[in-house]
């Protein structure tokens, strides 16, 4: 089918409206600079038409183009193919404009190019309405090369529609399948544990990082990046995710799981096997005299008898090394952590307590900078005599070997739980 040319769209505009020529010309202009040239003058009288209710696409999709075809002289492009990659949403800004930005890779039986959705079209994306391997022909798309490479950029009236076309499988690992060294990982897990986001800075630029524990009858660490840190204040133990375009790194002879920029998670994919619910770990309630060293998911229930000033140290964010203004080994700037001591007893004995960073900021009520900037916002009388319940693990201090409990969590006591449990010991 032919497409229609400039004359026969603004003939359209101008038949159907009471736009004039000069009218026509001057919202192309407008269209166009609300895009940053984006749009060409023929994706601006579409967008345009489109706007007024008047129909100039019917009959005129062009034929579909083969990868290997694609020329970027061609004004409009409709190809056919299937996802091989689909890259995560991106948040833009330039100026006084904003908006969101996503790419997916198609390939056909001659070559794979890339497709970038804009704005409205990410939604296809974040709401999981395309998955690799699905089958598509993407029409009205506009043609661009960048970096010496033929791309395809969506506009107002690119569409994008399941098509029938030759079954194309995706490779999927499993967690017992990794190596040091791989990349464009892909697998199905559940989660077994998502952790804070942390925030730092490396070579001047900010970052964040976030880990999850995920499993799928074996357990990996999964370790996010930037944009995809955000996932781990979304998962919950137990939902399945599947991830996609990760690669993978040896940490103290374990294979971790490392999600990029390239890379991706989809929550509840519809496509995911039957997988094994990750074990839960349930903590063992003991009293003080009954911690032994190497106790993990341990709680006592005791008071706080006595407490310290915070300690506050420089760490770097990557190795958690002490050092000043940077890591002498990572070279990361490095940020100031608080450490907060603690003495807890309840009844059977008395221990020595850490918190260190979130931890501590948790049980003092204040951040590093905040005691640094003012030492007076520590309360000791407001630490004192608090009954909680502390999650954690017991340690040997390297220096006095004295039993140490490490705290990973604290809570304010519920008696009507409590009594449940006494009730049923």
């Amino acid at each position: 089918m032919s497409e229609l040319n400039l004359e026969e769209v603004r003939s359209k505009i101008r038949g159907e409206t009471d736009l004039t020529d000069e009218d026509i010309d001057k919202k192309v202009e407008e269209r166009k600079e609300k895009y940053g040239g984006l749009l060409n003058d023929k994706g601006a009288l579409f967008s345009i038409a489109k706007d007024n209710g008047i129909d100039v696409e019917s009959g005129h999709e062009p034929e579909p183009t083969e990868v290997a075809d694609l020329d970027p002289q061609i004004q409009n492009v409709t190809i056919k193919g299937t996802i091989k990659k689909i890259y995560p949403v991106k948040e833009w800004k330039k100026e006084d404009r904003e908006g969101r930005v996503g790419n997916i890779e198609v390939k056909d039986n001659t070559g794979e190019v890339k497709i970038v959705l804009w704005n409205d079209k990410c939604d296809m994306i974040e709401e999981n309405e395309l998955e690799v391997g699905d089958k598509i022909k993407i029409a009205n798309g506009r043609l661009k090369e960048r970096n010496g490479k033929i791309e395809i950029s969506s506009g107002d009236i690119t569409t994008i529609e399941e098509e029938d076309l030759p079954e194309v499988t995706q490779e999927v690992k499993e967690i017992k399948d990794l190596e040091p060294g791989m990349q464009e990982v892909n697998l199905f897990a559940k989660v077994g544990a998502a952790f804070p986001v942390k925030e730092f800075e490396r070579n001047g630029k900010p970052g964040k990082v976030a880990n999850a524990i995920i499993y799928d009858g074996e357990k990996a660490r999964l370790v996010l990046w930037n944009q995809n840190a955000s996932w781990t204040k979304k998962l919950e133990q137990g939902d399945t995710i599947k991830i996609e375009g990760a690669y993978t790194k040896e940490n103290n002879g374990r294979t971790e799981l490392h999600l990029g920029w390239r890379g991706r998670v989809v929550p509840e994919p519809s496509n995911a096997p039957e997988l094994p619910d990750p074990p839960k770990k349930t903590n063992k309630r003991k009293n003080i005299k009954e911690l032994e060293e190497g106790d993990t998911y341990t709680d006592v229930f005791a008071v706080i008898v006595d407490t310290y000033s915070p300690n506050l140290v420089k760490l770097c964010p990557k190795c958690r090394k002490k050092a000043e203004d940077e890591c002498p080994k990572c070279g990361e700037k490095t940020v100031p952590v608080l450490i907060q001591n603690l003495v807890l007893d309840d009844g059977t004995e008395v221990i020595r307590a850490v918190a260190f960073r979130e931890k501590a900021e948790e049980l003092v009520g204040f951040s590093p900078d905040e005691y640094a900037e003012n030492p007076e916002v520590f309360d000791k009388k407001a630490l004192l005599g608090k009954e909680m319940i502390f999650s954690g693990q017991v340690k040997l201090n390297p220096v006095n070997k004295e039993k140490e409990f490490i705290i990973h969590n604290a809570e304010e006591t519920n008696p009507e739980k409590e009594l449940k449990k006494w009730q049923t010991k």
